[in-house]
């Protein structure tokens, strides 16, 4: 499958899925919260679940990602790399806990049918 197909429907499955509930964001659970520097998605995780939806023939989650990340819609790290380092905070075990994944931040391209929240508090970039 050509990457630009895999790309258009990784985005709209994204917008369409925060937009009707679907995909669930900036909870315990998620794979997608808000931050500071725009949206956070778990990594491999988001990825995978996208795949979960669809019936793509020989594709694999990494083939999703060469297809998705680039330097247009997501940050890339002081090393160079796409991949972010979180830290956690859980209110209930009082415990953190460290995330990887990337960091969408031009997401007007999305369309969203509502205002994105602030960022959520819990989640402090490590990197």
């Amino acid at each position: 499958m050509e990457k630009n197909t895999i790309k258009k429907h990784f985005f709209k499955w994204l917008s369409d899925g925060i937009n009707d509930g679907s995909i669930i964001f900036n909870q315990a659970g998620a794979v997608v919260f808000v931050v500071e520097e725009g949206l956070f998605c778990l990594s491999p995780l988001i990825f995978k679940q996208f795949l979960r939806s669809f019936q793509f023939q020989n594709v694999i989650y990494s083939d999703v990602m060469k297809a998705v990340i680039n330097e247009l819609f997501f940050l890339k790290n002081n090393r160079g790399s796409f991949v972010f380092t979180y830290k956690v905070h859980s209110l209930k075990t009082k415990e953190s806990t460290i995330v990887k994944g990337i960091v969408l931040y031009n997401i007007d391209q999305l369309k969203f049918k509502f205002d994105m929240p602030l960022p959520n508090n819990f989640l402090k970039i490590v990197n």
